[in-house]
């Protein structure tokens, strides 16, 4: 399974419950209507190919508010709110911040690692599985990014005992 499809499988476990009542499709299944309009209004410049889940909170389906999920961030738009996205490897914390009994009239706060924060408190999302997903995505990219460095220094773990070995670790220069 590719890193696309796992975060699709990641998507899938979420998006339902984040739903008030309205459309929820998952990667490949959002209909490219839906995604033009997402485009116009608040998701411009988005690779509709990293697309893992969608959910259209318009009343009649256009996609043209929402919430969609890509690989590596969240583009959404809030009833009379300007169009906002997130990057999922920005985030430091996650905290619920107004309790309530109706998880979608709680309020999520997003601090990321630049000092900076961002409320969501809009009333068609339930913020407790958003919280999860974006726990989830965050924990994902750190962990990719963590196995890439681990990579690299075990890359040069071994060019520097080869180089103790007095072997030739650029096979691509040879030795005068």
């Amino acid at each position: 399974m590719g890193e696309h499809e796992e975060k699709i499988e990641i998507m899938r476990k979420y998006l339902t419950d984040m739903s008030t009542g309205f459309y929820c499709h998952i990667g490949g299944e959002v209909p490219s209507k839906k995604i033009n309009n997402a485009l116009k209004t608040f998701a411009q410049g988005m690779d509709s190919d990293t697309i893992i889940g969608f959910y259209d909170t318009t009343s009649f389906g256009s996609g043209k508010n929402g919430y969609i999920f890509t690989d590596d961030k969240m583009y959404y738009v809030e009833m009379f709110e300007k169009p906002k996205k997130l990057w999922y490897d920005d985030i430091k914390q996650i905290r619920m911040l107004k309790s309530s009994k109706k998880d979608s009239d709680r309020e999520l706060a997003i601090d990321f690692l630049d000092g900076s924060s961002l409320y969501i408190e809009g009333g068609l999302i339930k913020k407790t599985p958003l919280k999860n997903f974006l726990n989830e995505m965050k924990n994902f990219e750190a962990n990719k990014k963590a196995e890439k460095k681990k990579i690299e220094n075990e890359k040069k773990g071994q060019r520097v005992m080869t180089a103790e070995k007095g072997q030739n670790t650029r096979p691509d220069k040879k030795e005068e």
